[in-house]
């Protein structure tokens, strides 16, 4: 099943908040349909002003923390690239919120071989044109980088989202199975996902 949505964006910023109602109705299904039986631990890796959990905290109970790599002005946030975060050995959460709005994969990439218990994470992917240059940590990943070819330069960006999917799919290559994965469709440059993913037996 996709949750789908028309929900529009009359441009491309630095801070996806055209989108909100869409974000917090994907945050709000995953809460209550996997961390309603507990206070779940939540990781925002890119909180920018806090505005998508400082909403859900109203709602729901939640342990939450959450950086930014840049300063906030009015805000005490930690400033840090969340990336060193969740590359650390002992990184555990129970939720990872990841709305880097551009390219998630490399946050993703290093996340999947922390993963030890049931866990739910929120990808943005935001491109600045629908067929625009894919990231080098999709290219890589999905074994598009060659030592002598070279690909053309509009091929990546017209296979995004089925390259996007196949980095998804990398879970399965560190012991994961995904027990659920919604994606919210706002428009041709943005995607939203929820997974709820778990060590496979």
């Amino acid at each position: 099943m996709t949750m789908t949505t028309k929900a529009k964006s009359k441009k491309i910023a630095k801070r996806d908040h055209t989108n909100l109602p869409a974000k917090l109705d994907m945050r709000r299904y995953f809460l209550k349909k996997y961390h309603g039986h507990h206070v779940p631990i939540v990781f925002d890796a890119c909180r920018g002003e806090g505005q998508l959990w400082n909403k859900l905290r109203q709602e729901f109970k939640v342990n939450y923390w959450g950086v930014d790599k840049k300063k906030i002005e009015g805000q005490s946030n930690i400033v840090i690239n969340s990336i060193r975060i969740v590359s650390m050995p002992t990184f555990h959460a129970d939720m990872v919120d990841i709305d880097t709005y551009g390219a998630p994969w490399a946050h993703w990439l290093a996340l999947l071989d922390k993963i030890k218990a049931d866990t739910t994470i929120f990808l943005t992917e935001g491109r600045a044109m629908a067929t625009c240059a894919t990231s080098g940590d999709v290219l890589r990943a999905t074994g598009c980088v060659f030592n002598e070819l070279k690909l053309p330069v509009l091929l990546p960006g017209k296979m995004a989202n089925q390259l996007s999917t196949m980095v998804l799919a990398k879970l399965y290559d560190h012991g994961l199975t995904c027990v659920e994965c919604q994606e919210i469709v706002a428009n041709v440059r943005v995607r939203y996902f929820g997974l709820h993913i778990r060590k496979a037996k």
